[in-house]
Parts: C-alpha cells; sequence; structure tokens
C-alpha cells in the first residue's frame, strides 16, 4: 500500500539466524478500514555464495494483530513467524 521498505542486518553462513531489530514506519496515514487490511510483509532471502539472493520465504504479517497484542502492544517480540513458499 505505501511501499515502505527496511532492511536487517545480513547474517552470513547461518541457518539459526534470530534478528533482534525495529523499524519505525513513520508518516503513515490510514483510515481504521485500511490499518484493518494493512500487513508487513517479511521477504527472507538467503546471503550466501552459492545462492545469493534466492528467497527462503515469506511471511505477512496484520497491523491490526500486531497492535492488538496485550502484554506489548505494537510489537513482536520473542515469537517465531512461520514462512511460506511460493509455492505455498
Amino acid at each position: 500500500m505505501y511501499d515502505q521498505t527496511r532492511k536487517t542486518g545480513v547474517s552470513r553462513e547461518s541457518s539459526r539466524v534470530l534478528w533482534n531489530q525495529s523499524h519505525i514506519f513513520s508518516e503513515l496515514f490510514l483510515t481504521q478500514a485500511q490499518f484493518d487490511r494493512a500487513q508487513i510483509i517479511l521477504d527472507v532471502r538467503s546471503a550466501n555464495i552459492f545462492t545469493r539472493h534466492d528467497r527462503i520465504g515469506y511471511a505477512a504479517i496484520g497491523l491490526r494483530a500486531v497492535a492488538d497484542q496485550s502484554e506489548y502492544p505494537n510489537q513482536i517480540l520473542d515469537e517465531w513467524v512461520p514462512l511460506m513458499h511460493d509455492e505455498d
């Protein structure tokens, strides 16, 4: 919808990556209906020598689901986010 992009650091030569980063999306002016439909798309790609930038998978997280968390509103903490694949 708004095409704001953020990138994490690159973890090389690891199959067990943990990201502990924050990203702020500013200048978003959404109606309630737009907010309820909006998603953050995570696009996970490889960074090794042989398959550089190949897509490992992706995940879509609804803004409403993030905002409605009771313990830590507007944050995703210590949570596995399952990845989907293009054939899913």
